[in-house]
């Protein structure tokens, strides 16, 4: 898929969704781990593979947990498809940045975690969250000027 880019006035107007979004996400992810220990309690070995319903377990066992797990892991991959869709880059189960132009010149990202009221932060590509930045005094545009 192709990037696309925000001003940070676009990627606001997107708080309440990521917003609703993420917080069943979170959920969902508590309830996956739940079930993926006890899908490993029962000697399913967990990865990828077995959510996506790519490998089948060699030797039956709980037919009912594993297919809960699935169904969890399977509302995961939708909630970060939406958060795609939507133009945003899922990078936790908390955390979201979309791409922007600080001041039309250098290419960032602006940075939105669940729980936060709107998105007041940006930051580098190769900064990551560590390295945020506030957005006052900047000017983000979904193109570089010249």
């Amino acid at each position: 898929m192709a990037r696309r880019y925000f001003t940070l006035d676009e990627a606001q107007t997107l708080v309440p969704q990521l917003a609703e979004i993420l917080a069943r996400s979170v959920q969902l992810q508590r309830l996956l781990r739940e079930r993926a220990d006890g899908l490993a309690m029962a000697g399913y070995v967990v990865n990828e593979a077995l959510l996506s319903g790519e490998d089948q377990p060699a030797t039956p066992g709980d037919d009912l947990l594993l297919a809960e797990t699935r169904g969890l892991y399977a509302a995961l991959v939708e909630d970060a498809r939406r958060v795609e869709a939507l133009g945003g880059e899922l990078k936790g189960p908390d955390l979201v940045d979309f791409w922007s132009w600080d001041d039309g010149q250098r290419e960032v990202l602006l940075c939105w975690r669940l729980g936060e009221r709107r998105i007041a932060w940006f930051h580098a590509p190769e900064a990551g969250f560590s390295g945020r930045q506030s957005v006052a005094g900047h000017r983000f545009t979904v193109a570089r000027e010249n």
